[in-house]
């Protein structure tokens, strides 16, 4: 064998051998990445699995707008339960345990719909009479009866429908209103007043603004009614968040010692 043979031999023979080592570990490499590729999508996809999980379990917690439109016909244990369902998904409410607001929102509390009839507004009247009677109002605090409806438009049907009781109408939307009811409330006028009638939204802010007391309320109804969008005042978020604020919030001590009872309508 000559040299060039020879050096043809060896050069050839290394630069096999080196093709051959490249290959090997370019295919040691694509095995290791290949590897960690699958395990990332593996993690990936447990992690998915986990979150579309969980977002069942708290869609299947959730009430349906099918829920929110019998609750008015419930017996007081399902009404009890359906109610607590809408306030956990508001803030205040997913901030409490469920025991905490349990211990709030009682089936003892719910007062039995009217037997063979509707939960509406014509049985009204005489049911919230005979939770806040009038000779045991005091002067100093606010109305004994709070009904808290979902709007304005709503809050008119409402009134008429109480105008035996004299409601308070805390509905109205323009400032002015607004302004002259509070004065209104200032002025000593409202005093042993026995009901008020008020979006949640006005309610929670009279309440917090203290231009009314929770300290004599016996009575808190809720109207279920629903507008022509099929929405009721729990469907909402924004109502369900002041619903939430009044029951959990300023009214919690008065529902958790039993000196107030819930009424839906």
């Amino acid at each position: 064998m000559g040299g060039e043979d020879l050096d043809d031999f060896v050069i050839d023979d290394i630069a096999a051998g080196a093709s051959d080592g490249e290959e090997n570990s370019g295919d040691e490499g694509g095995a290791d990445d290949s590897g960690a590729a699958a395990a990332g999508a593996s993690k990936r996809k447990a992690k998915d699995e986990k979150l579309k999980k969980k977002k069942k379990a708290k869609k299947d917690a959730a009430p349906s707008r099918e829920d929110g439109a019998s609750m008015t016909t419930l017996a007081p244990s399902a009404q009890a339960a359906m109610l607590l369902k809408f306030l956990k998904q508001s803030k205040v409410g997913a901030g409490m345990t469920d025991v905490e607001a349990g211990d709030i929102v009682r089936a003892e509390l719910f007062v039995k719909p009217p037997k063979g009839s509707d939960a509406d507004l014509a049985s009204l009247p005489g049911r919230l009479r005979q939770l806040s009677p009038a000779g045991e109002r005091r002067k100093d605090v606010a109305p004994g009866i709070f009904v808290l409806v979902p709007s304005q438009e709503r809050g008119k049907a409402v009134s008429d429908a109480l105008k035996s009781l004299d409601p308070i109408k805390a509905f109205g939307s323009h400032p002015k209103v607004k302004k002259l009811l509070i004065q209104f409330l200032a002025s000593g006028k409202a005093a042993g007043a026995r009901c008020i009638v008020g979006t949640a939204g006005r309610l929670a802010k009279l309440l917090e603004g203290g231009q009314m007391s929770p300290g004599g309320v016996q009575c808190v109804a809720i109207d279920m009614f629903r507008d022509a969008k099929e929405r009721a005042i729990l469907d909402m978020a924004e109502t369900r968040e002041d619903v939430a604020g009044i029951l959990l919030l300023p009214l919690r001590e008065r529902l958790r010692a039993g000196d107030a009872k819930i009424v839906l309508f």
